[in-house]
């Protein structure tokens, strides 16, 4: 386990380090190490066709919608045997036939990039197989890092503007995030700061532990990093993420919305976990899945209670969920609530 902890926080200094001094975003960093999508790379999805993104907004006559949804445990599900394939396979069909053309699928995950080319291969070797459609815009790293499909090669280019804007704020707490890793990282997921992300990332057995490595963190940088506590993908294990305040799934999803002129009335956003609790306070509407958390129910509750947030509980598990509140929201366009 030490020789764990080491690797984690040698991993993130030399990470650190490159990026210095290359001067390269962490988008750039992932696109040269092989990470540009193309219509017809297996490691990023379904292939689709390059397209031109629709225009969303006030003369938006195509009624379409730009669904933002996190992946494990909500888009993509995990639950043993064959239906998590099925469900993903409807909601393919469907977002093909139906979606395709008017809208824009975008990933906001806290997954990182090899991480969801990992996920994607995983999910090509099941039987049946559970393969992801290549998105239009792809958020990773929890909102440290997002790329947009070219609408002529199909190609997930990064964009250098966002990842230079995190990155500022990143850079100057390396060392101390080097020495948390040092301190609390268990190992339990391989490779989790390995890639140049703006964004470091530990594992432990519970949420006691978690607990103990985000207070840890709080007390050494305070609001200069964002500090998310989350269940991971592996069964029993905890995830405590620390990324640039600017860098959370919330602003993200506002800086794809602005970029492509979409209005928040024309956003639907998913989720299952503490992960996607920011997304609460984007002004978009929202679903959480049935198999949410008790903790982001609790806030999802509060803000609806507080502050009326427009987000519905799904009656329906991870893909289902999603694929429930994308047709609900299409029939309700218009309407103040779901």
């Amino acid at each position: 386990m030490m020789r764990q902890r080491a690797v984690a926080a040698a991993s993130l200094a030399s990470v650190g380090a490159a990026a210095a001094a290359t001067g390269s975003s962490s988008c750039s960093g992932s696109r040269a190490s092989g990470g540009v999508a193309t219509t017809g790379d297996r490691n990023w999805g379904a292939p689709r066709p390059p397209k031109t993104l629709p225009a969303l907004g006030g003369a938006n006559a195509g009624g379409g919608v730009l669904l933002l949804s996190d992946l494990d445990g909500t888009l993509y599900s995990h639950a043993p045997g064959a239906e998590g394939a099925r469900s993903l396979a409807r909601f393919n069909r469907h977002w093909l036939k139906a979606e395709d053309e008017r809208s824009i699928l975008c990933y906001n995950t806290a997954r990182n990039m090899k991480d969801y080319r990992d996920l994607v291969a995983a999910g090509r070797a099941k039987d049946p197989p559970s393969v992801l459609l290549v998105p239009d815009v792809l958020c990773t790293g929890g909102g440290t890092a997002v790329q947009f499909r070219d609408p002529a090669t199909g190609a997930l280019e990064p964009d250098v503007g966002w990842s230079a804007r995190v990155e500022a704020e990143w850079a100057p707490v390396l060392p101390e995030i080097g020495e948390w890793l040092a301190a609390f990282d268990e190992g339990h997921i391989d490779d989790l700061n390995t890639e140049p992300d703006a964004r470091a990332a530990l594992t432990v057995w519970g949420p006691a532990k978690a607990a103990l490595a985000r207070d840890a963190l709080r007390a050494k940088l305070g609001d200069r990093v964002t500090i998310v506590v989350m269940e991971s993908w592996v069964a029993g294990a905890w995830m405590v993420t620390a990324s640039p305040p600017t860098a959370t799934k919330r602003n993200v999803a506002v800086y794809v919305a602005e970029k492509l002129g979409v209005r928040h009335a024309d956003c639907l956003w998913a989720g299952d976990t503490e992960g996607d609790e920011s997304m609460l306070d984007s002004g978009m509407r929202g679903v959480c899945v049935r198999n949410a958390t008790p903790g982001l129910l609790a806030a999802m509750r509060d803000k609806v209670q507080r502050v009326g947030a427009d987000v519905m509980h799904a009656s329906g598990h991870s893909t289902t969920g999603v694929h429930e509140a994308l047709q609900i929201h299409q029939h309700s366009r218009g309407a103040a609530r779901f």
